[in-house]
């Protein structure tokens, strides 16, 4: 039995996933309906499916923070959300590992998501997943500056 295996019921109704335990109900988001149902996977090939689907990194998107703020308020919220990031759930490990790429440039963040076995669902890495299914959303902010930041001079 797989994990996000099926098994069709002989009056011919659509099939019921076997198991939806967190990091199979994760790996089936990101496999298609075609995958997950018609087939008897088991979890380390989905999860190198999930792996191969998950998102290359990309540059954010400029963005306008609500207000202007100046570099060191800018600091200061990240340092807030990195302090208190892993109270809100998932492992300490990813936590460390997606602050590490956040501040990194693009080659080494890849590199760091990738060895961390992180899944990337949005290429700027406001969205991501670990191998269990635990979800870590990312703030703009920690990931580029506004293009409202107050510039000194």
């Amino acid at each position: 039995m797989g994990c996000a295996g099926s098994t069709p019921k002989v009056d011919g109704t659509p099939p019921v996933l076997l198991d939806a335990s967190p990091p199979c109900f994760l790996l089936a988001l990101f496999l298609s309906s075609a995958q997950v149902l018609g087939s008897e996977m088991n979890c380390s090939q989905e999860l190198q499916l999930a792996r191969k689907n998950s998102k290359k990194l990309k540059k954010p998107k400029p963005w306008k923070h609500t207000q202007e703020i100046t570099p060191a308020q800018l600091t200061q919220m990240c340092d807030e959300f990195w302090d208190t990031a892993p109270h809100y759930g998932g492992q300490k490990e990813i936590w460390d590992a997606l602050r590490a790429a956040a501040e990194a440039d693009l080659p080494l963040a890849q590199t760091i998501v990738d060895s961390a076995g992180i899944i990337v669902s949005n290429s700027d890495m406001t969205l991501c997943y670990d191998e269990r299914g635990a979800k870590y959303e990312l703030p703009k902010y920690v990931l580029s500056e506004p293009t409202n930041l107050i510039r000194d001079g």
